[in-house]
């Protein structure tokens, strides 16, 4: 079996993904792109609709996801524009270093839509760490919020 993305960076929070149920995961799913979204200063309205229609316990209809592919085309397009102008000499919180982050966070939103719970949050939580300049931390912290909250 291969190992996940997020298996590599952080295995403890994929060991405590699968003690979760789907609405679990879902939320989790949601609440790690929120955390990136707003980390990175996305604000973007195709992106906020596909999250309130998975909050409203809905499925995103293809015809939003596939606008959300093209937000995360456009924002993953631009940092490779902003890297390649930059050359060698990136700055760790230069304008490419911020586009990679707006990126990553575009990113978690189209991986919390996938239709496998499962899935959306391992591949949510993993887009989300790059967003947030690798702080696992935050995301544990945000797991065991979301978790507990829906415990009680």
């Amino acid at each position: 079996m291969t190992a996940s993305r997020l298996e590599l960076d952080a295995p403890d929070l994929v060991e405590q993904l699968k003690r979760l149920q789907a609405p679990q995961l879902r939320r989790v799913a949601i609440g790690a792109a929120r955390v990136a979204l707003e980390h990175a200063g996305v604000q973007n309205p195709i992106l906020e609709e596909a999250l309130r229609t998975l909050d409203e316990g809905h499925s995103v209809s293809e015809e939003l996801r596939s606008k959300v592919e093209e937000v995360v085309n456009e924002l993953d397009d631009r940092y490779f524009e902003l890297q390649e102008a930059e050359g060698h000499f990136q700055k760790e919180h230069g304008p490419s270093a911020q586009a990679y982050c707006r990126a990553r966070a575009a990113n978690a939103v189209l991986f919390a839509v996938h239709h496998d719970p499962f899935e959306a949050a391992m591949e949510a939580l993993y887009e989300a760490n790059y967003a947030l300049d690798e702080d696992t931390d935050l995301l544990r912290g945000l797991v065991r919020q979301l978790t507990t909250t829906l415990e009680s």
